[in-house]
């Protein structure tokens, strides 16, 4: 259930983590909250009487690309319950935020991301994490920052 792998993050200035974008077994719908920002911070906490966690995301500017305008769109669920996540956003995308339900029958998350793209831009030095960001029902705070 917990254990992330976020492939490819496009890493900017600005990042700052918000309020938790779910309630414990509630659907979460975050997008950043303007079109020029990506996720730059993730910070999630594990509830055990729950078995679920929240989570919180943290959006920056574009970086040099700030006033390139995004087009965002919300992806189909792109892991299976009790499953780890691998994903890439297609088109060169970065993620803008996260999508995701409860299940409580597995007592997991299904998840989409908005997958984000920009005109005329494309990652560079993109890289995968070597090892996992999470370790099972421990908290988890990641700052996605450039290589």
């Amino acid at each position: 259930m917990d254990k992330l792998l976020f492939l490819t993050f496009l890493v900017l200035a600005d990042s700052g983590i918000a309020q938790f974008a779910n309630n414990l077994h509630g659907d979460l719908n975050f997008l950043c909250p303007s079109d020029r920002q990506v996720v730059t911070s993730i910070y999630s906490v594990f509830d055990f009487s729950f078995n679920d966690r929240t989570w919180s995301y943290g959006c920056g500017s574009g970086g040099g690309l700030a006033n390139v305008t995004a087009t965002c769109s919300l992806q189909p669920p792109i892991n299976t319950l009790e499953g780890t996540i691998r994903y890439d956003c297609p088109d060169d995308g970065y993620f803008g935020g996260f999508a995701s339900t409860f299940d409580p029958s597995p007592n997991d998350r299904e998840w989409s991301p908005y997958c984000c793209t920009r005109p005329h831009a494309a990652l560079i030095n993109c890289q995968t994490q070597a090892q996992w960001q999470n370790q099972l029902r421990e908290e988890l705070n990641v700052t996605l920052t450039a290589v």
